[in-house]
């Protein structure tokens, strides 16, 4: 199993590198997309309840435009263009936003909550639920049955995922120690919440620049969290799409036929 796991991901390396190569157009544009995140925080933050759910249609909307973006890149083997990306504007909004109003719902029940309750349930929706950005532009499903069907495949490819991910998040909190920022649980959240059901890919470059104010050190982490978010998204969905698309037994039967 472990030489099926480590093949697997290595063949999952493979087609992210072509993918990355066939998808150049997608790294200028979550530049703009975070740069438009962050300032549409600065405006529409201040405004109570009213600016928050303008920032989250606008959050929601740039996440589905991105995935759907990721769709052409990990489903096709075309090069995108710029009119692909335009294309791909408005796409996977609804889906997006059904999974994100039902944590909408669930951030409402814990409001009151405790923090380390809020806490544990932001770590706990993370693990489970995490190929849910996947499963929204590979999948079928929506809203409460998006969720089910993520828990599904969690647990029967837990192992190989939560590795991939633990290990792309242990590297990152890794990299805040060596900072001196891990103390902050600020930051914390932030990488938990980076890769997964929260959508926090777009947001975190901002989150740490306002964590950590305007300096250099700050700029330094949210310049790597760019570098490494168009790579780690395109990763996860060429793992998704090889992991549903066969079982741990196929896997190891075609490493031993190897």
């Amino acid at each position: 199993m472990i030489g099926a796991t480590l093949t697997l991901f290595r063949d999952a390396g493979t087609d992210t590198l072509r993918s990355f190569r066939n998808s150049l157009w997608s790294v200028p544009w979550l530049l703009f997309a975070m740069l438009l995140t962050a300032a549409a925080g600065m405006i529409f933050g201040p405004m109570g309840m009213a600016g928050g759910f303008i920032l989250g249609a606008i959050h929601i909307g740039l996440v589905g435009w991105y995935l759907a973006q990721l769709r052409h890149a990990v489903t096709l083997r075309r090069a995108m263009t710029f009119d692909d990306v335009q294309g791909t504007a408005g796409a996977l909004f609804w889906e997006t936003m059904s999974v994100a109003f039902v944590f909408f719902l669930a951030q409402l029940f814990l409001f009151m909550a405790p923090a380390t309750i809020q806490a544990v349930a932001v770590l706990g929706a993370s693990l489970l639920f995490n190929p849910v950005p996947e499963m929204i532009y590979q999948g079928r499903s929506q809203s409460v049955e998006l969720l089910q069907d993520a828990a599904g495949f969690m647990q029967h490819n837990g192992p190989e995922w939560l590795l991939m991910h633990l290990g792309f998040t242990g590297a990152l909190v890794a990299g805040m120690v060596a900072l001196g920022l891990a103390a902050d649980p600020a930051l914390i959240i932030t990488m938990l919440q980076l890769f997964g059901p929260f959508f926090g890919f777009l947001q975190a470059p901002a989150g740490v620049v306002m964590s950590l104010g305007l300096s250099p050190l700050g700029f330094v982490v949210a310049a790597v969290l760019f570098a490494l978010t168009h790579v780690v998204m395109l990763f996860r969905g060429h793992l998704y799409k090889r992991l549903a698309g066969s079982s741990r037994r196929s896997r190891a039967w075609q490493q031993r036929m190897r």
